[in-house]
């Protein structure tokens, strides 16, 4: 250790020159790996850039995708991309922080991108990962158009048809030798018979209708109700006269006729 001390008249200077003194430690530390020099305020400087670990590629689609990394102080985002260095961009997120997220879009489809990594601490201090690549996917198929909504079709309904007998004086003649078997084959259609009067002359008419089908078998009671009458107006359109359902003087004319 050496010591001067010069002092001159009229005026003291002292100079003192001091060498090999130890400094406090910790208090004057130089930074490792950034740019950018100097010595921290306050008494503490940043001892290394952010270290980056961690780099993941996520959900990559046709036209998307995701890096995400972590560093272990916090900082700041970067991504630098491109296809070829003519046309390049870069996404940048200033939030300071750990755990890094930055989703690239309006990417092409089946097109292998490369990108750096960057992160800055809060003193401008920036570490990066350079040249790392992913590869985005295919445009997916289109879906099939939707069905067309069912065509709901009403179709016609079938005319109604109705199956009728007629009966014709051939008809009639063809099966006259059945009625000479009637009970009442002798009796004679004498008086005007419509519903609800009863009688021998019913009960025959009743008989000639049972005979072609009109009434069922067993109809044949002496009165004449609703069957009756229904039964005789269709025996009526048969021989072509006016469908009343009561025997008038016409209708008795043809059933005298079958005796």
């Amino acid at each position: 250790m050496i010591r001067q001390i010069v002092i001159f008249l009229g005026a003291i200077t002292v100079l003192i020159v001091i060498g090999q003194v130890p400094l406090p430690a910790g208090k004057f530390s130089a930074s490792v790996g950034g740019h950018g020099g100097g010595g921290g305020s306050g008494g503490g400087g940043h001892v290394a850039a952010p270290v980056i670990g961690s780099i993941l590629i996520t959900n990559v689609t046709h036209n998307s995708g995701t890096i995400v990394w972590t560093t272990d102080v916090i900082s700041n985002s970067k991504i630098e991309y491109w296809i070829d260095k003519v046309t390049g961009d870069a996404v940048y997120d200033r939030a300071f922080v750990k755990n890094h997220s930055i989703t690239l879009t309006g990417l092409m489809a089946s097109t292998t991108y490369t990108f750096n990594v960057l992160s800055s601490s809060e003193d401008y201090w920036t570490s990066s990962v350079a040249n790392r690549t992913f590869t985005t996917t295919t445009v997916p198929p289109l879906p099939p158009p939707p069905l067309p909504p069912p065509v709901i079709t009403t179709l016609p309904q079938a005319a109604a048809t109705t199956t009728s007998t007629r009966i014709t004086p051939s008809t009639i003649s063809s099966t006259a030798p059945v009625l000479t078997s009637l009970e009442s084959s002798k009796l004679t259609f004498l008086r005007t018979l419509k519903r609800g009067v009863r009688g021998d002359d019913v009960k025959y008419l009743q008989q000639i209708l049972i005979i072609y089908k009109l009434l069922p078998a067993g109809a044949d009671t002496g009165f004449f109700g609703t069957a009756t009458e229904a039964a005789l107006k269709k025996f009526q359109r048969g021989f072509g006269l006016e469908s009343t359902g009561i025997v008038g003087l016409q209708t008795r004319n043809i059933l005298n006729t079958l005796k």
